[in-house]
C-alpha cells in the first residue's frame, strides 16, 4: 500500500513541477524614420487587410498612447505522425507598440483550440508540455511539431507586419 501512495505522490509532483512552463512570446522590435501617426495609420491598414472583420479583432485602439491590441486566430498545418496533416486553429493576442521612430510588436497567448473543424481535440497552451487533450488524441512528439509550427507561423505573421510597416504610402491621384 506504501508503494502505490509513493508512486501516486512521485507522479503528482511530476505534474504540478513539470506543468508550469514559460509562456511563448514572439516579438519584433524595428526602427522606422517616421512620426508615431505614420507608423499608427500603417499599422492599422496591416490590420483591416489581415483580418477579415478588424473591428471585431481590435481589444483595444489608443492612438494618443500608441498601442493597439488584437485577439485573432490562425491555422498553421503540421506534419504528424505516419505523414498525417493537422490543420490546428490557434487563438493569438497581437499587440503592437508605436513611437516616433521605433515599434514594437509581439503576439503572445498562443491557444491550440483544436484540430481542424474538430474543436474536442484542443491541445491548449502551447507553452504546456503535452496537449490538454491528451497524448492519445495528440501523440507527444505530433504536439512538439504542432508547437514548432505555430512559432513559425507566428513568425511570418509579423514578418508580414514589419514588411507592411516598411511600405510607404503613397499619394492618391485621386
Amino acid at each position: 500500500m506504501k508503494t502505490v501512495y509513493l508512486f501516486t505522490a512521485l507522479y503528482l509532483i511530476q505534474n504540478v513541477s513539470f506543468g508550469q512552463n514559460e509562456k511563448v512570446e514572439i516579438k519584433i522590435i524595428d526602427s522606422i524614420p517616421i512620426t508615431k501617426e505614420e507608423l499608427y495609420s500603417r499599422a492599422r491598414a496591416f490590420i483591416a487587410y489581415s483580418f477579415k472583420n478588424s473591428k471585431n479583432v481590435i481589444q483595444m485602439d489608443d492612438k494618443e498612447a500608441g498601442k493597439i491590441i488584437c485577439k485573432g486566430s490562425m491555422t498553421p498545418s503540421s506534419k504528424g505522425t505516419f505523414g498525417m496533416t493537422y490543420q490546428n486553429n490557434v487563438d493569438f493576442t497581437l499587440t503592437i507598440d508605436l513611437r516616433d521612430n521605433k515599434y514594437r510588436a509581439f503576439i503572445s497567448e498562443l491557444y491550440h483550440t483544436g484540430l481542424g473543424f474538430d474543436k474536442e481535440y484542443a491541445g491548449g497552451a502551447i507553452e504546456n508540455d503535452k496537449p490538454s487533450c491528451g497524448t492519445l488524441f495528440i501523440p507527444k512528439k505530433d504536439w512538439a511539431k504542432m508547437k514548432e509550427a505555430i512559432k513559425n507561423e507566428a513568425t511570418i505573421y509579423l514578418e508580414r507586419l514589419k514588411q507592411a510597416m516598411l511600405k510607404e504610402s503613397k499619394p492618391d491621384d485621386f
